[in-house]
């Protein structure tokens, strides 16, 4: 009897351990955080592990949140500049209002995009690309993938700056755009002569 639980028990593993490896391949997850699933205190925890100083803010307002405040982790954001990440220059993490990790930003030295867009183009699906956008104004260059139900953007909204998002796709409107200010493109008033009227 005891011999058939012990060796039910080891088909089981074996059997469900590729099921589980295979579904937690599904998901991208950077950082060992996973969009949509990570909680907010495993995500403090990853961040302390790792020696990155952070503060907190409320997404609405912007307005810091203390460690002890009973806020944290609720609708809120870490912005983290990690140490010894080279080419990362800070680390967004977004909390939804249950305290799961809605969204993971990465603001990269702009030197970096190209070889960054093809390590994504080997690891996921391409939606969309478009990097002959208009820095500064909308649409600025950017390059789209996904994987399961998070999408992974890389986006290029200046000379200077680089962000790659991981967010879910159902959310994915929420913080395209989230720290970042477009301006309508700018075209040169063409001069007007008068002998144009003859034309």
């Amino acid at each position: 009897m005891r011999r058939t639980i012990i060796y039910t028990a080891c088909f089981l593993f074996l059997c469900l351990s590729p099921l589980a490896m295979a579904k937690s391949r599904e998901a991208p997850n950077p950082f060992n955080l996973i969009v949509g699933k990570s909680s907010y205190e495993d995500t403090v925890k990853e961040a302390k592990s790792r020696n990155w100083q952070y503060q907190e803010y409320e997404k609405k307002h912007f307005k810091p949140i203390g460690r002890k405040d009973p806020a944290r982790g609720k609708n809120t954001f870490i912005k983290t500049i990690p140490k010894r990440l080279e080419g990362i220059r800070s680390i967004f993490l977004f909390f939804s209002v249950d305290s799961t990790l809605d969204a993971l930003m990465v603001v990269l030295d702009p030197k970096l995009s190209d070889v960054v867009v093809q390590e994504l183009d080997n690891k996921y699906q391409l939606v969309e690309k478009s990097l002959k956008g208009e820095k500064l104004s909308a649409p600025y260059p950017y390059a789209l993938w996904q994987k399961g139900n998070v999408y992974i953007e890389l986006q290029k909204p200046s000379a200077y700056r680089v962000r790659l998002l991981y967010v879910e796709k159902a959310v994915y409107p929420n913080y395209r755009e989230f720290l970042n200010k477009s301006y309508p493109r700018y075209r040169h008033k063409e001069l007007r002569h008068g002998w144009m009227d003859e034309l």
